[in-house]
């Protein structure tokens, strides 16, 4: 890839995946802020038109607490008082798609990306519509070169519905792949860096040590196959959504699985299984479990979270005192591609309802918003409070020795809470070598492009969805089928075949239909 590869056009490729979860929610009612009073202590009614309604969606390590240093800070600098909303993480597929669906919703939804089905129907509100009412938001954009990501963004009627939340100043491609680096060295092994490279040590691995599963895997097969697919120029797992490429080359749109590239990429992922180099528990392998192996030196090389590395070689010790795990240059795959999936300036999104530009805490919300932005914010929700959470060491914020749970104990770091974050965090906290592979990333551009945003009409979308739900099923379970062996590749043509049965020439032709109108 060039240079010119940063300039992201952010869209359905990614945006589907993220957003299969938003369609999928559930059951919450009777959350958004109108204007309601409350009783202060005097017993007196005091409008409410400062209180901002949010529904986040905690996880099981780090349960919402109103006494977040995060939420009083927040509460404080941007002069609002928060009514929040905590949901389970494990519930958010059953619990939101009801508040959307009655319209009752919070002023602020976080970790929610916007789908065209809501957004263009009305549901949503346009957040490109206000900028100019979020000046420390256009600040942060601008000084970080993030506009053309938010252009991207914008939908067939020409505005973006979401504010990126978790953003980063620069891109950092935090899932990577890595390796035991010492077992290489001490069997005299390259570092890999292609993916032949990877499957050649792979497979040496296991000739060395027969009991261990040299390549595995946690999160299923979507997983490591989004990443592995990288490397082949398309998507598969997490990055397929509707299985939709756009072809920048020939500047029109694709179903994926049926073209020579994904059958490359097919080609690839079988025989790294058939070899043994691939865990055979790499599709269902709890995330516990998966840990527990590598420390154990059962396994040597994983797609993962780079930030890992440091945990792995601290808990690996145990077991074996040169143990050292790092993160590898991304292997090059078909064409100076890289095996990767996208990592882009933002992890997760917000969304807000477009009734509440109707509502009395309107301008609570934006101003709670722009805070957010604000560099000022990004320290706070980033390192909490210099003191009590972090203190200055040579001129650099360091969390203090008594700040462990950073995101439990105080809401620091937080997907719900944290919109922008500072990039001094990945200074403080992982070793240099990783940090090496995130500039190196960033530099050489080896992050691969998802799609343009998403040309459809609203009525577009829902006849893709309807068209697409069944294709995706039987594209996945075909994939696993290649890999296992069960599906012979000999059956490449009849699997096409099927997906045009099924309706991928139909999703070819309304995607360029729509682009065409752009």
């Amino acid at each position: 890839m060039k240079s010119d590869g940063l300039e992201i056009k952010m869209n359905k490729r990614i945006v589907s995946i993220i957003c299969a979860a938003v369609l999928a929610m559930g059951t919450i009612g009777g959350c958004g802020t109108k204007s309601k009073e409350r009783e202060n202590e005097s017993g007196n009614k005091e409008s409410s038109n400062n209180e901002v309604s949010m529904m986040i969606f905690e996880g099981a390590n780090a349960p919402f607490s109103e006494d977040w240093l995060a939420v009083k800070m927040i509460e404080e600098n941007a002069d609002v008082k928060l009514n929040v909303q905590s949901i389970p993480s494990s519930d958010q597929a059953t619990k939101t798609q009801a508040v959307f669906n009655s319209g009752d919703i919070p002023d602020i939804v976080t970790k929610t990306f916007p789908t065209a089905s809501y957004a263009l129907s009305g549901l949503l509100l346009p957040i490109s519509d206000y900028v100019d009412k979020l000046p420390n938001y256009q600040k942060y954009l601008k000084e970080n070169n993030l506009e053309k990501y938010m252009e991207n963004q914008r939908m067939a009627d020409g505005k973006y519905y979401m504010l990126p939340a978790k953003a980063k100043d620069v891109i950092i491609q935090d899932h990577q792949w890595i390796i035991r680096k010492d077992v290489l060295d001490k069997n005299n092994l390259p570092m890999p860096t292609t993916l032949e490279e990877l499957l050649d040590v792979a497979v040496k691995l296991k000739e060395i040590y027969p009991n261990s599963t040299p390549i595995s895997n946690r999160f299923n097969t979507a997983n490591i196959m989004a990443g592995i697919a990288g490397g082949f120029n398309t998507i598969a797992g997490w990055t397929l959504g509707d299985g939709m490429f756009y072809d920048e080359k020939q500047d029109n749109w694709v179903f994926a699985p049926t073209t020579d590239n994904w059958k490359q990429f097919v080609t690839y992922a079988r025989e790294l299984y058939a070899s043994g180099a691939l865990d055979p528990e790499f599709s269902t392998q709890d995330s516990a479990v998966f840990e527990q192996r590598i420390a154990k030196g059962e396994v040597f090389i994983a797609y993962d979270w780079a930030a890992n590395c440091k945990k792995f070689n601290q808990e690996g010790a145990a077991f074996d005192e040169d143990f050292h795990m790092v993160a590898m240059t991304p292997p090059e795959g078909l064409e100076g591609e890289y095996a990767l999936q996208w990592n882009g300036p933002w992890e997760q999104a917000w969304v807000l309802p477009a009734t509440v530009a109707e509502q009395d805490n309107f301008d609570a919300v934006l101003r709670m918003i722009d805070w957010l932005y604000s560099d000022e914010a990004m320290v706070a929700m980033t390192f909490g409070e210099e003191g009590t959470t972090y203190e200055i060491v040579d001129g650099k914020k360091k969390f203090l020795d008594e700040t462990v749970k950073y995101d439990a104990d105080y809401g620091l770091f937080e997907n719900n809470l944290c919109v922008r974050l500072d990039t001094e965090y990945y200074n403080s906290t992982l070793p240099q070598e990783v940090l090496d592979v995130y500039e190196t990333c960033a530099e050489n551009d080896y992050v691969p492009k998802p799609n343009p945003a998403s040309p459809l009409t609203v009525e577009e979308v829902d006849e893709v969805s309807v068209m697409s739900s069944t294709l995706v099923d039987y594209v996945n379970s075909s994939l696993e089928g290649f890999i296992f062996g069960t599906m012979p590749l000999e059956n490449w043509d009849t699997f096409v075949k099927e997906c045009e049965s099924k309706g991928s020439k139909q999703l070819e032709e309304l995607y360029n239909e729509a682009w065409a109108r752009k």
